[in-house]
C-alpha cells in the first residue's frame, strides 16, 4: 500500500512486540491529536507505475492506527522537519 496520509494518533487493537498498547495516544506531542500528515508525492501515479512493473500495490485511504501508521507518520514528520 502507498499511503496518502498518516494519523497523528496511535490506538493499537493488540499490543506491539514489546507489549505496548496505546489508546488514542498522540504520536508527536507537538501535533494536535486527530491531525493528519499528508505526502506531497503523487501516490496515484506512483501506484500506476509500480503496477505496470508487476507490483501488486494500491493507494491506501486508511492507514489505521497500528505500527504501519506510526512508522509512516514518523517518516512524514521527519521529512517535514528536514525542510
Amino acid at each position: 500500500m502507498i499511503g496518502s496520509f498518516a494519523n497523528a494518533e496511535a490506538t493499537f487493537r493488540v499490543a506491539d512486540e514489546r507489549g505496548w498498547e496505546p489508546c488514542e495516544e498522540c504520536i508527536d506531542k507537538a501535533i494536535k491529536k486527530g491531525s493528519k500528515l499528508s505526502t506531497a508525492l503523487p501516490t496515484r501515479s506512483l501506484c500506476a507505475r509500480l503496477k505496470k512493473l508487476g507490483f501488486d500495490v494500491d493507494v491506501s485511504h486508511d492507514p489505521g492506527r497500528f505500527v504501519c501508521n506510526w512508522l509512516y507518520f514518523c517518516s512524514l514528520k521527519g521529512c517535514i522537519d528536514k525542510m
